[in-house]
């Protein structure tokens, strides 16, 4: 059955199989062969999707240039940087949506759907919760622009960036903003600890990937808090088991915000049609 027609407006995200495990089980952020499929920089070799059990291997007749040297291609399942792209059907969303709105939808594929994901599938955090974000970038606003709709006792922004967060866009929702860069070593601990009369911030999320980042968010963290990570930086990271056996924490990473895009992305083109979150979710990234 055909999924697409020429003409029709599409939004591009990762690629995912569709046949594996994760994929059937609503989990395409975990499939099988995601690393395979975004990664390898190949397209890889006819039937294996048909297969589940059948490990795929990329194409032995990659793309070449005009000097016949292989050319990297399907980054991410599309390398969509062109006016013309090559990209795995899977990680196309078909949307309704003028050619004005299609360039402001275009960048809800990752980052955003990241930042997203992880407030409305991942923590669903009650409403009245206090709630840190560690990094105000694309990733870390879109997730306190979906968390402003919970209604959160604090949204607190923290970031080294003294410029970045005085430029924040409107509607970011947040209560405090952090600029870390002029705290000490243990003074965003004690900062946030204070905000929140002692008692640490219910969610973390950590939009950044640095040992450091995590490190003073798990301090800060409430009894019983979630910390979830986002940043894909951070090779090692240490934190005392009997200090997160206390706490009674969850500590979770997320890729994708755990996004199936087929369903996140209209979600989100619904929920900015709404109104909610303020328009500006989207318009700042394209202005």
């Amino acid at each position: 059955m055909k999924i697409f027609k020429p003409g029709d407006s599409v939004i591009l995200s990762f690629a995912s199989c569709q046949t594996c495990r994760a994929c059937l089980s609503g989990r395409a952020p975990y499939c099988k062969y995601l690393l395979d499929l975004n990664f390898s920089s190949r397209r890889l070799a006819a039937g294996y999707a048909a297969s589940p059990s059948a490990a795929p291997t990329t194409s032995t007749t990659p793309a070449t240039d005009k000097d016949g040297k292989p050319v990297n291609s399907f980054f991410f399942g599309q390398s969509s940087m062109s006016r013309l792209v090559l990209c795995h059907e899977n990680g196309a969303v078909k949307v309704d949506c003028s050619r004005e709105d299609l360039v402001k939808f275009s960048a809800l594929g990752c980052g955003i759907q990241t930042g997203a994901g992880c407030v409305w599938n991942v923590m669903n955090p009650a409403v009245g919760s206090s709630i840190a974000i560690f990094g105000a970038g694309a990733v870390g606003l879109s997730a306190a622009f979906i968390a402003k709709l919970y209604s959160p006792r604090q949204l607190i922004l923290v970031d080294v960036s003294s410029e970045k967060l005085a430029n924040l866009p409107k509607g970011h929702g947040a209560t405090h903003v952090i600029d870390s860069s002029k705290l000490g070593k243990g003074e965003l601990v004690e900062k946030l600890l204070e905000l929140t009369d002692g008692e640490g911030v219910e969610y973390v999320i950590d939009a950044v990937g640095q040992p450091i980042v995590l490190k003073d968010g798990h301090a800060a963290m409430a009894k019983g808090g979630t910390i979830v990570t986002l940043g894909g930086v951070m090779k090692e990271c240490s934190i005392g088991i009997n200090d997160h056996l206390v706490k009674g924490g969850t500590w979770r990473g997320t890729h994708q915000g755990d996004s199936v895009p087929k369903v996140m992305i209209p979600k989100m083109i619904q929920a900015w049609r709404e109104g909610k979150p303020s328009r500006a979710v989207f318009s700042w990234y394209i202005y």
